[in-house]
């Protein structure tokens, strides 16, 4: 019993002085990146983001034996992080818990510093036959932009995109800020002849822990056109990025003015999704749709087509489809001067549609106060000569004016010149018209009566066609009881003078005066005679 276990403990010595042996007399194998059956056993290079926990990963297989990682080329103790061999790990840098063994035989850093910026070494021992390989990992250490794609300064953005105007000699700016390593970049114009690299200036700035790139170009850029497509490209596969590359469009502003053409006034009736067309003869490979808004001095860009891309800035409000723009639930903030802007191989178009949101008045009519009904016609009956009017028009855009207006002679009423109130609420205006009246009839007025009207005039005024009408009743030059005595007098003295006339006659008296027959005929022929007004009679006495 006690042999064997001397034997025992014979081959377990044994076993142990062959593997130290194996470590001491195998032949070191050159530095490589692959793996015996080629595949890629660490990368030479390998980016880790600073603060955060990153990982030298490596490719091993499943039969790797130990692996021993080291912070340096310098194979020696004192570099020696952390050691796993057979799944057991130790070492400095695993007790200060800087470093740490993925089961895989990857190294782990848990909180990436500066300091990590090195190059790295592991050494793997594969399975039985205790084979070791060097491979060397060049670390460099990242810090995340703070927007991580080339950034167009100075413009307006929509998506990945962005639109700016050039004036004369414009500069126009892209940087990359704060970013480990440094991002170069270039400025690139797209021509029909292909990409054409910008002559730039570059400037590069250490900024804490990262480095700011900016690049500057200068308009022009050669070719004179209305529409320029540049894109600020970065020339790298740096791995925080998400997008190497942004597009800016820009307008040449001294050609927009060239070849603008005149503008087509628009009027579309709130909550409407009204188009507005470029009407372009020939396919675009450029187009723009841009809004001046009203009462502001610059531009907003609406959308644009390059190619078979879209971009627009409120996908949910408008649509561009072809040449046309679709301005969805159009509502007074939508207001303003629209131009579309093409460009293609042959075409250079600019069309301008000046756009006004309109709102129908509620009620639909002009109120004239205390008269409420709109279904009857409205009589006012004036006690006295002189009153007071007021007409409004509520929840109207654009805004209107009102005037009273006279059917038939308008000699017969004045009213005192009279200031509207306007109120604006909610974009819509409130419009009230008070004016005091005075009523000057003519001495022989048989009517009493006239039909005035409360109405919108101005620029506007043809959106509604708005007018409501009413009739005065007042009082006359001479009442009704001293016409009626005129009338009963008249008669009264015809039939005194027909009386004597007829005594006259009888007694022969008529033929004695000359021409007496003749004047007597008029006379009796005007007293006859009437006047038809308004379905009454009224007998007019022309003197001798």
């Amino acid at each position: 019993m006690a042999k064997v276990q001397r034997s025992t403990e014979g081959w377990t010595t044994y076993n142990c002085l062959r593997f130290a042996a194996a470590l001491l007399v195998v032949v070191r194998v050159a530095t490589s990146s692959t793996t015996t059956d080629g595949k890629q056993a660490c990368a030479p290079v390998q980016f880790l983001e600073l603060g955060r926990t990153g990982t030298i990963r490596c490719f091993f297989g499943t039969d790797y034996f130990a692996v021993f990682w080291y912070n340096s080329t310098n194979q020696t103790e004192v570099n020696q992080v952390v050691v796993s061999k057979n799944g057991v790990k130790t070492g400095s840098g695993l007790e200060s818990g800087e470093f740490n063994v993925h089961p895989n035989g990857s190294l782990v850093i848990p909180n990436v510093s500066l300091n990590h910026e090195k190059v790295f070494t592991v050494i793997v021992v594969h399975g039985e036959s205790y084979n070791k390989t060097d491979y060397q990992v060049d670390v460099r250490v990242m810090v995340t932009p703070k927007l991580s794609y080339p950034v167009i300064e100075d413009c307006l953005s929509i998506g990945e995109s962005c639109f700016s105007e050039a004036v004369g000699s414009s500069a126009f700016y892209c940087s990359i800020k704060e970013a480990r390593p440094a991002v170069p970049l270039s400025w690139i114009l797209k021509t029909r002849a292909g990409d054409k690299n910008i002559t730039s200036s570059v400037n590069t700035e250490k900024v804490g822990s990262g480095s700011t790139t900016r690049i500057t170009a200068v308009h022009p850029f050669g070719e004179e056109r209305l529409l320029y497509e540049v894109i600020c490209r970065a020339n790298t596969s740096h791995p925080l990025l998400t997008r190497s590359e942004s597009l800016l469009l820009i307008e040449n502003s001294g050609r927009f003015r060239q070849i603008s053409g005149k503008t087509t006034v628009k009027f579309f009736g709130i909550n409407s999704s009204p188009e507005l067309a470029c009407d372009i003869s020939e396919p675009s490979t450029t187009l723009m749709w841009k809004r001046e808004s009203v009462g502001v001095d610059k531009y907003d860009q609406v959308a644009f087509i390059i190619g078979d891309q879209k971009f627009v800035m409120s996908p949910d409000h408008f649509k561009v489809e072809s040449d046309f723009l679709t301005i969805q639930n159009i509502n007074v903030s939508d207001e303003g001067m629209y131009h579309c802007l093409a460009s293609g191989d042959d075409t250079e178009v600019v069309r301008s549609h000046n756009v006004t949101v309109f709102a129908n008045p509620t009620p639909s009519y002009p109120q004239v106060e205390d008269c409420n009904n709109p279904e009857q016609y409205c009589v006012f009956v004036a006690a006295v000569n002189t009153g007071e009017l007021t007409c409004s028009v509520t929840r109207i855009r654009p805004l209107v004016q009102l005037e009273w207006a006279t059917y038939g002679d308008d000699r017969i009423i004045k009213f005192e010149k009279s200031e509207p109130e306007v109120t604006l609420t909610e974009n819509l205006y409130d419009i009230h018209l008070r004016s005091e009246y005075t009523i000057h009839p003519p001495w022989r007025d048989y009517r009493n009566r006239i039909t005035v009207a409360c109405r919108a005039i101005g620029p506007n005024a043809q959106l509604f066609q708005l007018e409501t009408k009413f009739d005065i009743i007042y009082r006359g030059g001479e009442s009704l009881d001293a016409r009626a005595a005129m009338v009963i007098v008249a008669i009264s003295v015809a039939i005194g003078v027909i009386v004597i006339v007829s005594v006259l006659i009888k007694d022969g008296v008529s033929m004695a005066i000359p021409g007496f027959h003749g004047v007597l005929r008029k006379y009796l022929g005007n007293i006859a005679q009437g006047v038809e007004i308004d379905g009454r009679v009224e007998a007019q006495i022309t003197p001798r």
